[in-house]
C-alpha cells in the first residue's frame, strides 16, 4: 500500500530488492522484469553463473528511454548494486516481439554485470540457455502483463492512496530456495595445486621488494600492532605480503618525476630490490586503514590475475568480489608452510620459504 511498492526476493547469493511506482502499468511492468529474472536465475543455476553476492536495488520505471540512452543504466556504489530500468508498458499496439525481445535483454545485460564469469563466458552460458528453450520460458502463452491484469485501475489508485506502517524493516532478508542456494563449491576454474604455487612465489618475491621496508615496519611497535589487527580480522600472511607490496608500489610511484616513470613500471618495481631504492617509505603509510583501502583494489586484481574472474561494473563491490573468493576460490584459508610473517625473520635467501622450496 502507499505510492511506491517494493517486491523481493535471493536467489544464488544475491538479493534483489525492486522498487517501483504503484500504478497498474507500472506494477505489471516490474511483475514482468522479476518473474523473467527468477525464471533466469533458475535455469542459470545448475550451470554456475558465478554471480557476485550482492544486493541488487532496483528501481523499475515504465516509458521509452531518451535518444542514446540505455535501458539499464547503473548508478555508481561500492556496496552494492544501485540500478534503473526502464520497461516498456504493454500495449496491443506494439510491434510483435517487441517486448519480449526488450525483456530478454534487459534480463541478460543485469545478469551479465553481475556475475564474475568474463563476459565471453557468461555469454556462452546465455546462447545454451536459449537454445534450451529459455525464450519459451520466459514469454510462456501470452504477455505477463495480459496473463497478470485482473484487477482495474481503481484497484491500484485505492492502494496508492492507503498508508501503513511497513510489515518489516530494511534489515528483511527474503528466503530462498534450497535449489538457490549460493553456491559453495570450488568456482569455475580453481586448482588448488594452481592457487598454493602463487602463494609459494608471494613468499619467495615479495619479501625480497620490502627488504629494507619490512623489518622496519616490524621493529615498529605501532606499525606491527597494526599489522597484528590485520590478522585477528582474518588476514593470512600473504595478504598481508599483497597489500605491503602495493602500497609500497604506489610510493615509490609517487617519488618519481612524472616525466621519468619507465614505460615499463610497476614491472620494474617487482623486479628492482628495494635496497636500490634512496629514499626510505614512511611507514603511517602502511596504517591498517590504508593497507585495508588498497586491498578492496587488490582482491579484485587477485581475482583476474588468478583465476580470469571479474566484474562489468564501473564501480565494483570489493567486499562482495572478496566473499565469493572466500566462499569458492580459497582465498581465506589456503596457505603454504612458511616462517611467520610477524613473528619470525626471514630465511638467509630473504623468502619466508626454505631455500630448498
Amino acid at each position: 500500500m502507499g505510492p511506491q511498492r517494493e517486491l523481493n526476493f535471493a536467489a544464488l547469493g544475491t538479493t534483489w530488492r525492486i522498487q517501483y511506482d504503484n500504478t497498474r502499468t507500472t506494477v505489471l511492468a516490474a511483475e514482468r522484469l522479476a518473474a523473467a529474472l527468477q525464471i533466469a536465475l533458475t535455469d542459470l543455476a545448475p550451470h554456475d553463473p558465478l554471480l557476485i553476492p550482492q544486493d541488487i536495488h532496483l528501481q523499475v520505471i515504465t516509458g521509452t528511454p531518451f535518444a542514446g540512452k540505455e535501458s539499464v543504466t547503473f548508478k555508481p556504489h561500492n556496496r552494492a548494486v544501485e540500478c534503473r530500468v526502464i520497461l516498456s508498458p504493454h500495449s496491443t499496439a506494439a510491434a510483435p516481439g517487441s517486448l519480449e525481445r526488450e525483456l530478454s535483454t534487459a534480463v541478460v545485460y543485469l545478469l551479465a554485470h553481475l556475475s564474475a564469469r568474463p563476459t565471453q563466458a557468461f555469454m556462452s552460458l546465455v546462447k545454451k540457455a536459449f537454445a534450451r528453450g529459455l525464450t519459451h520460458k520466459l514469454l510462456s502463452v501470452r504477455p505477463y502483463d495480459e496473463v497478470a491484469d485482473l484487477l482495474t485501475e481503481d484497484h491500484y489508485d485505492t492502494l496508492r492512496q492507503t498508508t501503513m506502517a511497513p510489515w518489516t524493516d530494511t534489515a528483511f532478508q527474503p528466503p530462498t530456495a534450497p535449489e538457490l542456494a549460493p553456491p559453495t563449491t570450488p568456482g569455475p576454474g580453481y586448482d588448488r595445486t594452481r592457487a598454493l604455487d602463487m602463494i609459494r612465489d608471494d613468499y619467495a618475491k615479495l619479501p625480497l621488494m620490502l627488504s629494507q621496508t619490512l623489518p622496519a615496519l616490524l621493529a615498529n611497535p605501532a606499525a606491527l600492532a597494526g599489522l597484528r589487527d590485520l590478522r585477528e580480522e582474518g588476514w593470512l600472511d600473504w595478504h598481508i605480503l599483497v597489500a605491503l607490496v602495493n602500497v609500497a608500489l604506489n610510493l615509490r610511484l609517487q617519488q618519481l618525476n612524472q616525466d621519468s616513470i619507465p614505460p615499463d613500471y610497476p614491472a620494474r618495481f617487482l623486479q628492482t630490490p628495494e635496497s636500490d631504492y634512496a629514499i626510505p617509505l614512511p611507514l603511517d603509510a602502511f596504517a591498517p586503514a590504508r593497507l585495508r583501502a588498497q586491498m578492496d583494489l587488490t582482491v579484485l586484481s587477485v581475482g583476474q590475475r588468478r583465476w580470469n574472474l571479474g566484474t562489468a561494473m564501473k564501480t565494483p563491490n570489493p567486499a562482495a568480489f572478496k566473499q565469493l573468493l572466500d566462499a569458492r576460490y580459497g582465498y581465506a584459508t589456503d596457505d603454504v608452510l612458511h616462517r611467520d610473517l610477524l613473528n619470525d625473520t626471514p630465511y638467509e635467501n630473504g623468502t619466508l620459504l626454505p631455500p630448498a622450496t
